[in-house]
């Protein structure tokens, strides 16, 4: 490319003077398709003046065809006070580049300290694991990857707090909220930790398939039975022009699909922040809560409750006890017995009876660390009260995954029934080996 292409609102700065800056001055303008804003470049600065041209900083990528990844590289910057008001530069010319402040997914150079970024040299063989050593993933980083690595934490802080001032998710009756209400402020967890559990989740659930789907690499070994079109670096990859546009090959037109390309990516990345931060964190406050406080329902700590209502338990349950470091048995402390890991999880259902919840093995298991007795299964209301001698019973379900009673103190009843019937087989075992 031999002359810099101009952007839409955005004069050639070569035209000022031969050794201009080449800074831009920026005027914030809104993406007529999304809330999400992105600065378009201008220069207020007339031919020959040099000293009106406004010292904004640049970020550099690539021209022509755009791929999720530089897309989301610049979205990320774009998201930091360092970079919300600079340009993109989108060219290959290696003056040009030279004189950006950051440069992403081109240039031959991976130098975070010299804040370049590209990962398509022979050299490069980065993941998050190697840059990172107390992450686990081991997938190729892409120009995304590289950023998120860098200015990751940044980044998810800054969407946070920009979401927090125009109140997303925020309702006055809500459980949920920003994620800095009683559910959401943390416990004991402060905002460092807060953030790099987002960080993990983040990268895991949305950085790394664009990391691994730029650099080619397959989501699992073999020949895949059908393919994904509709993930996101596909529908990116959908809005460069297409090849029988007439203006398709013109750089202005291309930035505006740019343009559209990162408020849709950020869009995307927002919501998942804003989710983990207004949904899913005050969910883990809950069940933080409830885990803690499970030795006062029962002092095996098997029965787990959620006496306010519930709320989507599972993941969070298994994660938190996974940073307990718990093994198998549930045991932190091989001589502690009392610290096994839960085994029935009590709440409230919406007709105000209340349920008893097994907790499966594994995250798709349809087996249970601990099943509800066998004799219990398949019962309902006087039959299933007979059984246990536990007044109102209301059902079990004929897998022995779930049942109900009446009342708090009946279901309580009901998982303390359970445990004994397991000790008092267990001992059953033990007497026949003797």
């Amino acid at each position: 490319m031999n002359q810099q292409q101009q952007q839409p609102g955005c004069n050639p700065v070569d035209s000022v003077s031969e050794n201009s800056t080449k800074r831009l001055k920026v005027d914030p303008t809104t993406n007529s398709n999304t809330n999400v804003q992105f600065p378009n470049c201008q220069t207020t600065a007339k031919l020959g003046n040099v000293s009106d041209v406004s010292k904004s900083k640049m970020i550099g990528t690539h021209n022509g065809t755009f791929h999720c990844d530089d897309v989301f590289a610049c979205y990320m910057l774009k998201q930091l006070d360092q970079y919300k008001d600079a340009c993109i530069i989108r060219t290959r010319d290696s003056v040009k580049l030279d004189e950006c402040d950051i440069v992403v997914d081109v240039g031959g150079v991976f130098d975070s300290a010299k804040l370049r970024f590209d990962h398509h040299q022979r050299s490069f063989n980065e993941s998050l694991s190697t840059i990172n050593p107390s992450k686990k993933w081991k997938t190729k980083l892409s120009s995304a990857g590289l950023i998120y690595a860098k200015f990751g934490l940044q980044v998810i802080n800054s969407i946070i707090n920009k979401h927090k001032l125009i109140n997303i998710h925020e309702e006055e009756n809500s459980v949920c909220g920003t994620g800095n209400d009683t559910f959401g402020s943390g416990g004991d967890d402060n905002d460092g930790d807060k953030l790099e559990i987002f960080y993990d989740l983040l990268y895991e659930s949305f950085v790394e398939a664009i990391d691994a789907i730029d650099n080619g690499i397959n989501v699992s070994e073999g020949p895949a039975r059908y393919t994904i079109s509709t993930d996101l670096s596909s529908r990116v990859s959908y809005l460069n022009t297409n090849w029988c546009d007439p203006d398709g090959q013109k750089e202005e037109v291309i930035y505006k699909q740019f343009e559209k390309a990162m408020a849709m990516v950020g869009s995307e990345f927002d919501d998942r922040i804003t989710y983990l931060n207004g949904v899913w964190w005050p969910a883990r406050m809950i069940v933080k809560k409830a885990l803690e406080e499970r030795f006062q329902i029962h002092p095996s700590g098997e029965i787990m409750m959620f006496g306010d209502g519930s709320c989507p338990w599972k993941d969070h349950l298994r994660m938190l006890e996974q940073e307990e470091e718990m093994d198998e048995d549930g045991l932190k402390d091989k001589s502690n017995s009392a610290s096994r890991l839960v085994k029935y999880v009590l709440y409230p259902d919406l007709n105000g009876s209340w349920r008893i919840q097994c907790v499966p093995l594994s995250r798709n298991s349809f087996d249970n660390r601990l099943s509800l007795p066998k004799s219990w299964r398949g019962l309902r209301d006087e039959e299933l009260s007979k059984i246990t001698n536990i007044a109102g019973c209301i059902f079990v379900h004929a897998s022995g995954f779930i049942g109900g009673n009446k009342t708090q103190d009946g279901v309580r009843k009901m998982a303390e029934e359970a445990l004994k019937a397991r000790d008092d087989e267990e001992k059953e075992k033990l007497t026949i080996k003797g």
